[in-house]
C-alpha cells in the first residue's frame, strides 16, 4: 500500500507521529510538507492521500480535479485537524473547495478551531472495523479539534464530547461533535478526523493503550507512544487503502 502524507513540516517534527503510524501500518510512505505543491503526478500513483495540516493554496484546481478522479477510482482520502485543516486559518480554508465536496463533512464558514482545556472524551457511536478491538471502555481524552457539519453521506463512528469540570467533580456535556466521520458508500474510502495525530490537540490520544511502542520513523527520529493509538491510526490507513485489517 502507497500512502502521501500531505502536511506538517519534515519529519523531525510533528509530522514524525503520524509518519511512524502509516510505516507501522505496513505502508510505503511518501511525505511533502506543508510548503511542497502536490502534483498531478504525486496523486496519480498512490492508494490513499492524506492531508494533515496542508494549506489550500497549496493544491491547484488541477490536482483536485485529479484527487476526485482518484477517489472515484478507489484512492482513499483522509484529512486531519489542525490549525491548517478543515476552515482553520493558518492556510486552511477548504470551506467551498473542490477537495471539501469530497468529504463527508462540510467546514465552517468561519474558524473552526476549538481549543479545549479541559479536555473532550472520545465515544464511540457506532461499530466499524476501524474501531475493532480498541479500549474504548478506557478512551483517551483530546485537548481540541476542528468543528464541521457531517453531510447526509456522512456517517459518524467517533464523536468528541467536552468535559465540564464543576465543584466536586467533572461531568459531560450535552453536546456530541463529530471527531471521526466516514462516507456511508463502502465503495468509497474518504473520512474527515477532527483532532490531530500529534500534541498538542490529540492529548492523550498519544499515549492510548496499556503497552508503549517506540517505532523508527526515519534515522535518528523515533516515535514511542501507546499501542492503542497505532492500532486506531493502522486500521484507519488500511481501511482507506481497502486492506484488512
Amino acid at each position: 500500500m502507497r500512502v502521501l502524507f500531505a502536511g506538517e513540516g519534515d519529519l523531525q517534527g510533528p509530522a514524525r507521529y503520524l509518519a511512524g503510524a502509516i510505516a507501522d501500518a505496513g505502508a510505503r510512505l511518501t511525505h511533502r510538507p506543508w510548503t511542497a505543491r502536490l502534483t498531478l503526478a504525486d496523486v496519480a500513483r498512490v492508494d490513499a492521500l492524506i492531508l494533515s495540516d496542508y494549506p489550500r493554496r497549496r493544491l491547484a484546481d488541477a490536482v483536485q480535479r485529479r484527487v476526485a478522479e482518484r477517489v472515484a477510482q478507489g484512492m482513499g482520502l483522509l484529512m486531519v485537524g489542525g490549525w491548517s485543516s478543515f476552515a482553520a486559518p493558518f492556510g486552511g480554508g477548504w470551506q467551498g473547495s473542490r477537495l471539501e465536496r469530497l468529504l463527508p463533512v462540510r467546514c465552517l464558514r468561519r474558524d473552526d478551531r476549538r481549543n479545549v482545556a479541559s479536555g473532550v472524551l472520545m465515544r464511540r457511536e457506532r461499530a466499524h472495523p476501524i474501531l475493532r478491538g480498541l479500549p474504548l471502555d478506557r478512551p483517551p481524552i483530546l485537548c481540541g479539534f476542528n468543528e464541521v457539519r457531517p453531510t447526509a453521506a456522512g456517517v459518524v463512528l467517533l464523536s468528541a464530547i467536552p468535559l465540564i469540570t464543576r465543584a466536586g467533580g467533572v461531568a459531560l456535556g450535552a453536546r456530541r461533535h463529530p471527531l471521526l466521520v466516514i462516507d456511508r458508500d463502502p465503495r468509497r474510502r474518504v473520512a474527515a478526523l477532527t483532532t490531530d495525530v500529534a500534541p498538542h490537540w490529540c492529548g492523550g490520544l498519544v499515549d492510548w493503550g496499556r503497552a508503549r511502542r517506540t517505532i523508527r520513523v526515519a534515522p535518528p527520529v523515533d516515535i514511542t507512544v501507546g499501542d492503542a493509538y497505532l492500532r486506531f491510526l493502522g486500521q484507519l490507513i488500511r481501511w482507506l487503502g481497502n486492506i484488512p485489517s
